[in-house]
This record gives C-alpha cells, structure tokens and sequence, in this order.
C-alpha cells in the first residue's frame, strides 16, 4: 500500500467509522477528552500517511471535531484497528 493509498483508506474508515478500538487506544481517547466520532474526523481530514512497521499506518494532520490536531495510529489487519491516537 502506497502513503495515497493508505491516506485514500484513511478517509474511507473515518466516513464509514470502520474501524474498532483497542485498549491503548481508549486510555488516550480519555486523556484527550477524544470519542469515535472525533477519530473519525481525524481521519477523515489526515493530510499525511505514514507507514510505521508491517500493517501499521500513522496518519497525522487531522482534527478532531472542535478542530484541534489530533493524529491516529491504524492496524489494517483481518479487521481495521485504532491502535493509539495522538
């Protein structure tokens, strides 16, 4: 998968909200006061894919819905996860 590719995927999971939560996740989702919605106009606004290690994607310069930056980590495996946010 490309960056575009991968930014193209981004804006899809953040659309539909097709994408579960893990643990680590929700501790950051707490800390920054963040729900699914807003990772999904994180994703949905990403600027930038980068890819981490193996099936992981960062995709930084999104927003959430009060448009403060936030950035969300993805694992694109048999099912697409939320890994951390940031």
């Amino acid at each position: 998968m490309t960056n575009d590719e991968a930014l193209r995927a981004a804006k899809e999971l953040g659309k539909f909200r097709a994408f579960s939560i893990r643990g680590h996740a929700f501790d950051r989702m707490e800390e920054r006061n963040a729900d699914q919605k807003d990772i999904a106009n994180a994703l949905l606004t990403a600027t930038k894919a980068s890819h981490e290690e193996r099936n992981k994607w960062k995709f930084s310069g999104g927003v959430d819905r009060e448009g403060v930056a936030l950035g969300v980590v993805v694992a694109f495996d048999w099912r697409t996860e939320v890994i951390t946010i940031f």
